[in-house]
């Protein structure tokens, strides 16, 4: 299966380990169907980790039916969001868009509302990843307003608004993008969230270049890449080096575009993200 059939959501959203935020059922102990359950979610778990998306929500997809056999909402509805951030992952926002909308109606009807904040977060990205970028803003508004503050909940759903906020690029965009990234990663800190505090640097370096500051969204690009490679995050790598290419191109330093295209290149190629490889195509001509 194809590496970049679930781009990692630092562009689109959020990063992939930041899933169980999101998501990430647990199942409770005791009877056999419940040990069913419990080796349903480990299956999709490791199905996801070598991202085998489609594998990983049949699994996850198991796992819901048996907890709403054994009417156990919440661990219902956390299966369901793993298999619909596996579905958006495998291409298939439309399907996503289904399961999370069925998470939804179930956290509404018990009254969940934390859990609704983290059902309307997985609609949003499966909103932006259909192109629907007015309806993943008003939804991940939504989400936001509905996460309780500080959480690490809530710095997704920052740093997820920050992104849709760009994508729009309307007047003022950038600027409330800055302050919900800053907003996201100085959370991430107080918590020691490496991964989370590398992916809000890297869009806070998409932020600042779309401000017009090449040299501020180097500094932010730059402690992207240090967290990533800790971390050995390839994704993070290749669109931190697709990101250093373009403030590159920004400041008219061909030879350092060309440094960090091949590096994002080297780094498509191995995640077999062809999205990655366009853009960096198109790159070239500009």
């Amino acid at each position: 299966m194809s590496r970049s059939a679930g781009r990692a959501c630092r562009s689109a959203g959020l990063s992939v380990a930041l899933v169980c935020v999101i998501g990430c059922a647990s199942a409770p102990v005791d009877s056999p169907t419940r040990a069913e359950a419990r080796q349903q979610l480990a299956s999709g778990r490791s199905a996801y980790a070598q991202r085998e998306w489609k594998g990983a929500s049949a699994a996850f997809g198991r796992a819901a039916l048996i907890f709403a056999a054994l009417d156990e909402s919440s661990a219902e509805t956390a299966a369901l969001r793993d298999q619909g951030e596996a579905l958006r992952r495998a291409g298939e926002p439309g399907a996503a868009v289904a399961v999370y909308q069925r998470a939804l109606e179930i956290d509404q009807r018990v009254g969940q509302t934390q859990d609704q904040a983290r059902d309307l977060a997985g609609l949003a990205r499966s909103a932006a990843a259909q192109g629907q970028s007015a309806l993943a803003l008003e939804t991940a508004v939504q989400a936001l307003a509905q996460a309780n503050a500080g959480t690490p909940l809530a710095a997704v759903l920052q740093n997820d608004l920050g992104l849709y906020l760009l994508t729009r690029g309307e007047s003022g965009d950038p600027a409330r993008a800055i302050e919900l990234l800053a907003s996201a990663s100085a959370s991430n800190q107080s918590r020691g969230d490496a991964l989370g505090v590398a992916s809000n640097e890297l869009n806070l370096g998409r932020a600042e270049l779309a401000q017009g500051d090449s040299g501020l969204a180097a500094s932010h690009l730059e402690r992207a890449l240090e967290g990533f490679r800790s971390l050995q995050d390839p994704e993070g790598l290749a669109e931190t080096q697709e990101m250093l290419a373009r403030v590159s191109l920004a400041e008219h330093n061909l030879e350092q575009v060309r440094v960090h295209r091949e590096q994002a290149r080297a780094g498509y190629q191995w995640l077999e993200d062809r999205a990655g490889l366009q853009r960096l195509d198109h790159l070239e001509i500009q």
